[in-house]
């Protein structure tokens, strides 16, 4: 045996540890996975009410491009109500991570209005959302 195969079979053992480490580590560990169906929070900008639906329920909403075009201030990713009936009336809402309760981002459509000044603090426990991922990075 020459040195160049002891080279060369040492490079190989070393290739074959480094994809070993990484199949191993994509099996077992790193971040937990995103939940695939999600809940979503919406308030109705119509009636009021607060509700919680699947993202698999939004995505398979019927778009109502007739409400769409009369009012420029909803868009086909605003849930339906389920109490009123209003097509594309929910305003997104955030879950606190800590308290686990839903509040309202704005009272405004933040899609069709980007410059509205949006709340990132929940009002049930005082989180700041801003700050808290601030600290994460």
């Amino acid at each position: 045996m020459t040195q160049r195969d002891k080279i060369v079979g040492g490079a190989l053992i070393a290739v074959i540890l480094v994809c070993g480490v990484f199949v191993i580590s994509h099996l077992f560990g790193g971040p937990p996975a995103v939940e695939e169906n999600p809940d979503l929070g919406f308030k109705c900008q119509v009636c009021g009410e607060e509700f919680v639906i699947k993202a698999e329920t939004l995505r398979n909403q019927p778009r109502d491009t007739e409400v769409l075009e009369k009012n420029p201030n909803r868009t086909s990713d605003q849930a339906h109500c389920p109490k009123c009936q209003a097509k594309h009336a929910g305003l997104t809402m955030l879950q606190c991570p800590q308290c686990k309760k839903w509040f309202l981002l704005s009272d405004t459509n933040v899609r069709t209005h980007p410059d509205v000044k949006t709340n990132t603090v929940c009002p049930h426990c005082g989180l700041d959302l801003m700050e808290q991922k601030r600290k994460q990075r």
